[in-house]
């Protein structure tokens, strides 16, 4: 389970998601919701957090803005998979609206900075303490990677993770 924090903006770091593992960001974030859902209205959904002590979800049961912050996140993401013309389960664009209709989705920032659930190499060193940063150079770094749709950030050339 993981969001690849590539920016502080969440519809940034939706629309850098990258077609090789968009599917997996996709039903993460759906998962991270719906255990923010459920943490944070007592509400249950159709959509079962598989991994409930996973770090990402104990930071978005950490502080109610990182989870809207997440649901800002799913609804940019999935706005962009469908500009991909990737298949995105119904399923997920239903609940989707269903949240953003019921608790809104305009967080443009965390309540707390999220955990950097990448390889070790990733989160040591000085360059690597921000967690923008690291996410950044991981995308970077794994070539498979590389192509999100028509968009390529600014920071994918070599040296310009750290802007």
């Amino acid at each position: 389970m993981n969001i690849y924090v590539t920016d502080k903006n969440p519809r940034l770091c939706a629309d850098w998601v990258t077609d090789y593992n968009w599917a997996g960001r996709a039903m993460d974030a759906m998962e991270l919701i719906a255990a923010g859902l459920e943490h944070w209205q007592g509400e249950e959904s159709e959509i079962v957090c598989s991994e409930p002590e996973h770090s990402l979800v104990k930071w978005v049961q950490k502080n109610r803005k990182n989870w809207q912050w997440v649901i800002c996140y799913g609804y940019w993401l999935l706005r962009e998979l469908n500009r991909r013309d990737k298949d995105v389960p119904e399923g997920y664009l239903a609940f989707i609206d269903y949240v953003v209709h019921e608790y809104g989705a305009d967080q443009l920032i965390w309540g707390s900075t999220p955990p950097i659930c990448l390889p070790k190499e990733y989160k040591r060193g000085k360059e690597c303490r921000d967690v923008v940063r690291a996410y950044r150079m991981y995308v970077r770094d794994n070539k498979k990677m590389h192509s999100m749709g028509k968009r390529e950030p600014f920071w994918m050339m070599d040296g310009l993770a750290f802007l």
